[in-house]
């Protein structure tokens, strides 16, 4: 395993980084990013591996990525946008927090807003008449989150680390060790601070 090209792509453009990410195998992730594996390699279809891990709702996978800070735009469907448009909102979440664009994110509010004004004569809170009342209450709970991220001031830790990890990108890991700061600044810059129960 140490002597090959982690790199190698198919003829669609994947990685095996690509096939793990769909799949959630984290633990196989992490070994092949020790080695050197890209974390942001483009496949033919416009998506990094992070687009699979966030359209198939693979929260560990993510976030092995993000701790590897991988790239969080593309040219096309953002993930966060692939997050949003499946109702994964733990890994929106996510990504929001490692300082995915937000104009996704606005966007979607809107709609949300949008589609609940124009079926309130129906007593209606989602697009779909058939969804539970626990995943209105899912969405409701989101929308709630979002704004608030929107509209409330940022404190300057999470303004540095967002700043850190836009210009360090995928050399954040390789430099970790070399930052001048203390462990739990590292953990924070890094997002391992985040466990899952502090998305809901």
């Amino acid at each position: 395993m140490y002597h090959c090209d982690p790199d190698l792509v198919n003829c669609y453009g994947k990685t095996a980084i690509h096939y793990l990410s769909m799949k959630g195998h984290y633990e196989a992730m992490e070994a092949l990013i020790q080695i050197g594996a890209s974390v942001s390699s483009i496949d033919a279809d416009g998506m990094m591996p992070i687009s699979y891990a966030c359209k198939y709702n693979r929260l560990q996978a993510v976030k092995c990525l993000l701790r590897a800070n991988c790239c969080v735009e593309a040219a096309s469907d953002t993930p966060l946008e692939l997050a949003l448009r499946a109702r994964h909102f733990v890994v929106a979440k996510l990504l929001i927090l490692a300082g995915s664009r937000l104009g996704a994110l606005e966007q979607w509010v809107g709609d949300v807003q949008s589609a609940k004004a124009e079926h309130a004569q129906h007593q209606m809170l989602l697009f779909d008449e058939q969804q539970e009342p626990f995943e209105r209450c899912d969405e409701e709970r989101a929308v709630g989150w979002f704004q608030d991220w929107l509209h409330s001031p940022h404190s300057l830790r999470q303004i540095c680390r967002i700043w850190l990890r836009q210009h360090l990108g995928a050399g954040l890991r390789r430099r970790e060790e070399e930052l001048p700061l203390p462990q739990s600044m590292k953990d924070y810059l890094t997002l391992k601070e985040v466990e899952d129960h502090h998305l809901e």
